[in-house]
């Protein structure tokens, strides 16, 4: 709910700022952050010129860093639009054109209108509809409750972003969501919970208000898991504008089934599939020319144990490893229902 995103898309994708006026200003920014998402992991490196780079992991990261590696994505984007033309229509990995898609219509209706049941989801998608925006983050976060959870291919997430987005680029959309989607060239190597997102995104729940404000008067503990919320503290909304209760109940398994159907696309391909597990990705025009891509760890070993989960606590934030399976039914807000609960156990 903080102003960490610079709303600078629409204005690039029209023209109004140039790409390299953006570049340029944000290269000469000095300040620095204790924001994890920038945090300095503290590598060393050389340059091309021949210095020598090294970074303290223990000092904040440059702002600017992270923004500007984004940023230039945008041009890597572009190459693979004219690499690859049917980026917007077809898998990279083409292997994963056989996929098998278990979401509804029905659920495809829920996302669009942002009535999953999950607020941060919601209020994001109701946010897209409003304003034909939201931020990059967010992105991320319904585009894998549509694949990962929904078990709903990227084809219709791009389908919607393209209609909705006011900032929409072909190239940008259609690459990142076969990213998110397990067929571009580069798996993402996190997985965001509709539900434990929230937790490093919208902790007070002052987003989610903002564009569900039938919740404003819901206590923060259960802003983002009203289901949980007894009757006593708040009453949900009716069911007519709202749901009582997620559109799926069992994340983990949800997530379980969508990996079950993209190893099954792995087994049927053992062609395409690198001694180290990595996929390979066929170059166009290229003859048998093959490429090595990105693939994610979980699908390397062939598992539907979760190698990464973002789980309620307190740690490592965004797309952390699990050591173990974590049951997503375990609230980020567990203790505050057990309080509420014991209250009610007790009687007024």
């Amino acid at each position: 709910d903080e102003r960490n995103t610079s709303e600078l898309s629409p204005y690039i994708r029209f023209g109004e700022l140039s790409a390299r006026t953006v570049y340029w200003a944000a290269k000469q920014r000095k300040e620095r952050t204790q924001q994890k998402l920038f945090e300095n992991p503290g590598y060393e490196y050389v340059g091309r010129h021949g210095d020598n780079f090294k970074g303290n992991a223990k000092e904040p990261a440059k702002a600017n860093s992270t923004f500007l590696r984004r940023f230039v994505w945008r041009d890597l984007a572009y190459w693979f639009l004219w690499e690859f033309p049917s980026l917007p229509q077809t898998s990279l990995r083409v292997q994963y054109e056989e996929q098998v898609w278990a979401g509804t219509r029905s659920q495809l209706r829920h996302w669009q209108r942002g009535t999953t049941g999950f607020p941060l989801v919601d209020a994001a998608m109701r946010q897209l509809w409003a304003i034909g925006w939201m931020p990059n983050y967010l992105r991320h976060v319904v585009a894998q409750t549509l694949i990962e959870y929904l078990d709903l291919t990227w084809k219709q997430g791009l389908e919607w972003f393209d209609w909705t987005l006011v900032d929409m680029d072909v190239a940008i959309n259609s690459f990142m969501w076969q990213n998110g989607g397990h067929s571009g060239p580069d798996h993402w190597e996190f997985v965001l919970h509709p539900v434990n997102a929230a937790k490093s995104c919208d902790p007070d729940g002052n987003y989610v208000r903002r564009w569900l404000p039938f919740l404003a008067d819901c206590p923060t503990e259960f802003i983002h898991r009203p289901w949980d919320l007894p009757v006593r503290i708040f009453r949900l909304p009716s069911p007519g504008l709202y749901p009582l209760g997620p559109i799926l109940r069992d994340l983990d398994e949800a997530r379980r089934a969508h990996f079950r159907r993209v190893l099954e696309v792995r087994r049927n391909h053992p062609e395409m599939i690198s001694r180290t597990g990595h996929e390979w990705l066929k170059l166009p025009g290229r003859g048998k020319l093959l490429a090595k891509v990105v693939t994610r760890q979980e699908f390397r070993a062939e598992t539907e144990d979760f190698i990464f989960f973002q789980g309620p606590s307190k740690g490592k934030g965004r797309g952390q490893r699990a050591s173990r399976p974590e049951d997503a039914g375990r609230s980020l807000l567990a203790e505050a229902v057990q309080q509420y609960s014991t209250a009610d156990a007790q009687g007024p």
